[in-house]
């Protein structure tokens, strides 16, 4: 079951991810620029999509999927 695992954090507080890995092939799926103290709703949901994507056509078997 794949799912997003954080890999890269912000360096200011409060310290959170804004870049996560897929748990099967460390594909990277991020917010770009963050402009607020934490991830937007829409920002959540672009990931999930693209991660939600992504899996359908790496990982075709491997589902369900774990999202943010």
């Amino acid at each position: 079951m794949p799912s997003l695992i954080p890999s890269a954090w912000t360096t200011v507080h409060p310290v959170i991810p804004y870049v996560w890995s897929c748990s099967e092939c460390q594909a990277a799926f991020g917010l770009g620029s963050l402009r607020y103290a934490s991830a937007t709703q829409e920002q959540i949901d672009k990931i999930n999509l693209e991660f939600q994507l992504h899996c359908k056509q790496v990982h075709p078997r491997l589902f369900p999927v774990v999202l943010l």
